[in-house]
């Protein structure tokens, strides 16, 4: 791994990292919303399935690339939300406006730049 791209937190293996302040808000495991922009469409992502999944069976063209959040295939961009980065592939300055579907997941909602 690229030492110079963020992992998953070393400390825990969570990827929350990147805002340990966020931590203890809610499982990293838990549902969330994905909330389309530009179509004003709300998707829920259930605990266990990930944001790729939903986009795909909504019908929205998202390639997925390797699915484990290390080739950045299926990155996407996001205006707003409280992300929990998973990835491996993502810089830090990226993660402020892109995620990886694949793996990465929210404390709440995203709102996604679609």
């Amino acid at each position: 791994m690229d030492p110079s791209r963020p992992g998953p937190d070393r400390a825990t293996g969570d990827g929350e990292g990147s805002d340990p302040g966020r931590a203890a808000a809610a499982p990293a495991d838990g549902g969330f919303e994905l909330v389309l922009a530009w179509s004003e469409v709300t998707l829920q992502v259930p605990p266990g399935e990930s944001a790729l999944s939903v986009l795909i069976a909504a019908g929205y063209p998202v390639d997925p690339g390797c699915e484990t959040g290390g080739c950045g295939t299926c990155v996407t961009d996001y205006v707003e939300g409280d992300l929990i980065h998973k990835d491996g592939c993502l810089t830090e300055s990226e993660r402020r406006h892109r995620f990886c579907p694949c793996v990465s997941r929210a404390h709440t909602r995203i709102v996604l730049a679609m």
